[in-house]
């Protein structure tokens, strides 16, 4: 996997030690300490998660692991912050905490990655709602409510990777990091894009241009083979630049952007990375596994007899962290429960997993786009009443097909070239958070400018529209219940 280096000099103060070979970008140096943590049992445990979850079930090649999209989002930031040493923006002490934090910000993620993640956060929510005596009472069925998207920041995995850092006593990383002089609370920081004194170095973690994501449009384009992620990715980082502008508050504050006769550049990227989304995450056969997938790590979670070997919450995760069963919480557990005889009494569980198993996949009955302006959320017709006959009516339809109420659901995707809007009032509306995830373009005078605000800009045009795609699965394959589903599903939006 490795070999030792001729001891290159790394700014002058630390040293390349091994190299490491990536298929996407050849060589990936590395220094003693991140040697020392790529080693330590935990960070090993990321070679059992697979990047983009179930994705292989469609695309066979996209077998690669958050270990090796790890060592990508370091050679990454490697180059972008030699780039800004170089220009007198960062200086040795900084390119060695984002080098360390872009290593380290995985190394909590959940089995199968996003896939995982959203189960919990899905368990959070509820019991939030429960601490809230808030009724979480839905008429949707259980493989739709694990669709759906349950947004809860505080059990992300860089949450999971911040306490795993600051917390973690038994596998090294801790005491690896003070060898080396390291910050813990300060990394974990970093990770979470929090870092209070240094807006670049949340930036250059949590952006439309941080390394995470420049990484996976390279990778995720190779190991599916499909070319959306063919981006001029040199051009790109030799043409980043730090810029200034003024906060909520009206104080100048300095930000990373492309140099203006980069944007189109940026434009290329950005519309590669949607159709991305568009063509392999989104993919109708991948979504409806990885909700299967999803239904199945719920339902482990809510059972009491896999309290040893899975996990109840959040909570519980973070308690175990410093044992063998977190080691153990990887895709190769996911797919042990496939097999498991006490989630099989239950005939659901039962046929989720042997679909899982046996890639029978849930036949898609009915696909609706609408294509929306953001500003004015009007949809086209027909997409509000399929939504409304899926919202209302489903169970109604299942009765009339002869099918159960629980083999149909549906799934409700949004799709947009960047999550903020042109026709916002900028300097009103938009929050810290959000300018903080925004693509800039610098120019030369040094100001930095968001991308959706230059009417110049493609991606000004396009990030005023809206993709979104609402999608009726049914369990039973056969072309006959399909059929059925199908011709009252029609009947009834007459």
């Amino acid at each position: 996997m490795a070999t030792k280096g001729g001891s290159v000099y790394f700014f002058m103060s630390e040293k390349f030690t091994r190299i490491i070979n990536d298929n996407v970008y050849g060589a990936v140096p590395l220094t003693e300490a991140e040697w020392e943590v790529i080693n330590t049992p935990i960070f090993q445990r990321l070679r059992r998660i697979r990047q983009l979850g179930l994705s292989s079930y469609v695309f066979p090649t996209a077998e690669h692991t958050r270990f090796s999209h790890s060592l990508g989002v370091l050679f990454i930031m490697g180059k972008i912050t030699e780039l800004l040493h170089q220009k007198g923006i960062l200086n040795e002490d900084d390119v060695r905490k984002l080098r360390m934090a872009s290593l380290l910000h995985d190394v909590g993620h959940y089995p199968l990655s996003h896939v995982g993640e959203a189960v919990f956060m899905r368990i959070q929510f509820e019991e939030e709602q429960v601490i809230r005596k808030k009724s979480s009472v839905s008429d949707e069925n259980d493989l739709t409510k694990a669709g759906r998207r349950y947004r809860v920041k505080s059990v992300s995995h860089e949450r999971v990777g911040a306490a795993i850092i600051t917390r973690h006593h038994n596998h090294k990383i801790a005491n690896i990091l003070k060898k080396h002089r390291f910050d813990p609370v300060e990394l974990a920081k970093i990770i979470n894009g929090e870092h209070e004194d240094n807006i670049i170095y949340n930036q250059l973690m949590h952006s439309s241009l941080d390394a995470d994501r420049l990484d996976y449009l390279l990778r995720d384009a190779t190991h599916t083979g499909v070319r959306y992620g063919l981006v001029d990715f040199d051009y790109l980082v030799r043409h980043l630049e730090i810029g200034e502008e003024k906060d909520t508050q009206g104080n100048p504050v300095k930000v990373i952007g492309v140099s203006q006769k980069a944007t189109h550049v940026l434009e290329h990227y950005l519309t590669a990375r949607y159709f991305l989304y568009s063509q392999v995450i989104f993919h109708k056969t991948v979504v409806a596994f990885e909700i299967l997938a999803r239904a199945l790590m719920y339902y482990a979670s809510k059972n009491e007899m896999l309290d040893g070997e899975w996990f109840r919450n959040y909570d519980d995760i973070v308690e175990n962290i410093n044992t063998a069963k977190f080691l153990r919480f990887n895709d190769h557990l996911f797919f042990r429960l496939l097999h498991d005889s006490r989630l099989r009494k239950d005939r659901q569980i039962r046929l989720i997993a042997e679909m899982l198993l046996k890639r029978r996949r849930p036949k898609m009955i009915k696909e609706v786009k609408s294509l929306i302006r953001t500003s004015e959320n009007r949809y086209a017709p027909e997409f509000i009443s399929f939504r409304t006959l899926l919202d209302k009516h489903l169970t109604a339809v299942a009765e009339k097909a002869s099918v159960k109420p629980k083999w149909l659901f549906y799934h409700e995707i949004p799709l947009s070239f960047e999550n903020i809007s042109p026709y916002l009032n900028i300097s009103e509306t938009l929050s810290e958070e959000d300018k903080k995830e925004a693509a800039r373009i610098i120019a030369k005078d040094g100001t930095a400018k968001l991308l959706i605000e230059d009417q110049n800009s493609v991606i000004h045009h396009l990030a005023a529209l809206k993709l979104v795609i609402l999608r009726l699965y049914c369990l039973n394959t056969s072309k006959a219940a399909c059929g059925r589903v199908l011709e009252e599903t029609e009947a009834m939006l007459l």
